[in-house]
């Protein structure tokens, strides 16, 4: 069976003696006939409008196990353990929203894990496909969906502000994502962030990738079978291609001939030309965004481009739980992350909330010439109330998702007891509760936008000594 649409008549409901008079109704447009999805109402005429929906009510007898206070993902494996590979599975997504109940529930899915480091921790990220596109909490419709954990972020916070923040921004195309608890093969998985991924196609990234338009993702070192890969010819930035995934002869000739170009117009630092290839706008945006959150895989891993109509935008933004001063000591880069010295000879300030990140590669060039700078410098200051908005004020983003999603958010750690240790905040003794985390980045938030806000217009570039770029000779 496909899916199913369940028709749940007002009759059913009129039970006085349990409902007390409630009175039920099916409702919504007419069903898709490839998927089936249900939505039941209640009819609250005679219940003060204080008083919220009893959505626990309103869902079916078999999925009234569920919890009503943010959507619930249900996938179904048959019990077998998800691995790299798809394995099909049933996808059912339950939505509360305005007094009604959404029901989309089909057989003929599939998931798998993905990610990297998070592979091998005990909350993983998830992959899903639907058969048909759907529109799941409000987002954009598509078949696949990313089901984001945050196992590293212990505030749960991080990756939920860039996607809220980036649709603010000139990007063409930004992630949403929306909270929703999961259950994997009849158990409890804890709080997780349900995300567009990124692709291409209609409410994704607008590319065709049977033409010369591409979405590449920045890997500096990673290589993995079946993935393909470009280096470009002058900054010797290395990316990997997500669409197409297997390009041909002619777009790798495309490719080098477009980056000989593009990266010439950037050393040039003359606007006018290299104006004809980046997308400016996309490309302020992109950085101001990065340097605020200070993402420590910036230009490395997991940062994207595309390129369309023979113009490269900066974007989509992604994998942000390593971010706000939320990383770990270890190789080289997280010492500079933190603002130490790898050897121990100069300990710097010790806070990762100071000090410029990403003015490098492609954006030392563009950061060094004045033109750009400015417009960096003026749409700094115009995101001001945008930026603020997230950490300080009465109605700041950080409290509104601790207040909605708080339930949510007990629930995970009732299982994960906050015991995953990676970050730079896992060092501290006792370690940190729920509400310390939550505390440590909203600071962190307020430090870094009062010392970029002083020192934006530096000259300042960003030397990091793992990165290196072949010289360039005109």
């Amino acid at each position: 069976m496909k899916g199913r649409f369940l028709l749940i008549p007002a009759v059913c409901f009129l039970i006085a003696s349990l409902l007390l008079s409630f009175l039920f109704s099916c409702s919504g447009g007419e069903p898709r006939e490839t998927l089936p999805e249900t939505e039941t109402a209640a009819d609250n005429t005679d219940v003060p409008e204080t008083e919220p929906p009893d959505y626990a009510a309103l869902l079916p007898e078999e999925y009234k196990y569920l919890y009503t206070d943010v959507p619930q993902v249900i996938v179904d494996a048959g019990g077998a353990e998800i691995g790299w590979n798809e394995l099909e599975a049933s996808l059912t997504v339950v939505e509360y929203n305005d007094g009604r109940v959404r029901i989309i529930d089909e057989d003929n899915g599939t998931i798998r894990i993905r990610g990297n480091t998070t592979a091998s921790t005990e909350k993983k990220n998830f992959s899903i496909r639907f058969e048909d596109k759907h529109s799941l909490i409000g987002m954009d419709s598509g078949k696949r969906w990313i089901l984001q954990a945050s196992v590293f972020d212990k505030s749960l916070m991080r990756c939920k502000l860039v996607c809220d923040f980036s649709q603010h921004l000139r990007l063409p195309y930004a992630s949403q994502g929306e909270y929703c608890d999961l259950w994997l093969n009849g158990e409890y998985r804890g709080s997780y962030l349900l995300m567009e991924p990124v692709t291409d196609g209609e409410g994704r990234v607008d590319i065709n990738p049977l033409e010369n338009e591409f979405i590449l993702e920045w890997s500096i070192n990673r290589t993995e079978g079946g993935v393909s890969y470009i280096t470009t010819p002058i900054f010797g930035s290395r990316f990997e291609f997500d669409k197409p995934e297997n390009p041909t002869r002619e777009q790798y000739e495309f490719l080098n001939e477009f980056f000989l170009e593009a990266e010439k117009a950037i050393k040039s630092r003359d606007h006018e030309r290299y104006s004809e290839y980046i997308d400016i706008g996309s490309f302020v945006d992109f950085y101001i965004m990065n340097e605020l959150f200070k993402d420590i895989d910036f230009n490395e891993f997991s940062t994207r481009y595309f390129i369309k109509d023979d113009m490269l935008y900066a974007g989509p933004p992604w994998d942000f739980d390593l971010s706000m001063g939320n990383c770990s000591y270890g190789e080289p880069k997280y010492y500079e992350y933190h603002g130490d010295a790898y050897d121990g000879s100069d300990l710097g300030t010790g806070d990762s909330a100071e000090g410029f990140w990403c003015r490098r590669d492609w954006y030392a060039d563009l950061i060094s010439d004045e033109y750009f700078h400015g417009l960096v410098n003026d749409r700094f200051i115009e995101l001001q109330p945008l930026i603020k908005g997230i950490y300080e004020g009465d109605d700041n983003r950080i409290d509104r998702i601790k207040l909605r999603y708080a339930d949510s958010f007990k629930r995970n750690y009732e299982i994960f007891k906050v015991n995953i240790s990676y970050g730079y905040y896992d060092n501290q003794e006792p370690k940190l509760t729920f509400d310390g985390n939550v505390g440590l980045l909203r600071q962190w938030l307020k430090r870094r936008n009062i010392w970029l806000l002083e020192n934006m217009e530096s000259d300042e570039l960003t030397v990091l000594e793992h990165v290196s770029a072949p010289e360039y000779k005109p």
